[in-house]
């Protein structure tokens, strides 16, 4: 299994240049360093689909190729939360090479992500309801406020 090495240096092609500049963009952005080591895991995922297909310059990175990264990742056994965040960093990334000017077009910009399910917040029950509604004393200066 491959070792990812986004922020190593291990590899020597354009796209780990730019993925450390980001990573550093977000270090000095004040991101919390857990978040700034799930985009290096996720970038670094990327970097071994693009060593995969002998990609190096990231110019070279065009829709179609986001694509089939895309399906790789909805067709292998992650969870679609994984699939979502693995995406989203790829597209924070291209679009943070687009404003620094190192790309003319953003190739990730209209790459699609994956639904999440939502999970449904608690709706309380008429006895929790009950319960919190009878707790103040209105007969009271402190219950009344």
């Amino acid at each position: 299994m491959k070792k990812n090495n986004v922020a190593t240096g291990n590899r020597r092609h354009d796209f780990e240049i730019h993925a450390r500049n980001f990573l550093q963009y977000l270090n000095d952005a004040n991101y919390a360093a857990k978040s700034v080591s799930t985009y290096r895991y996720c970038l670094g995922k990327f970097a071994d689909f693009l060593d995969e297909r002998k990609i190096e310059r990231i110019q070279d990175v065009d829709e179609d190729l986001l694509e089939a990264y895309r399906l790789s990742l909805v067709e292998s056994d992650i969870s679609k939360h994984t699939v979502a965040k693995q995406i989203d960093a790829v597209k924070r990334l291209f679009a943070w090479l687009e404003k620094s000017g190192v790309l003319f077009v953003n190739p990730a910009e209209d790459l699609r992500n994956v639904k999440t399910p939502k999970k449904l917040q608690h709706v309380p029950s008429w006895e929790d309801l009950e319960s919190v509604l009878i707790q103040p004393d209105a007969t009271t200066l402190d219950g009344v406020r």
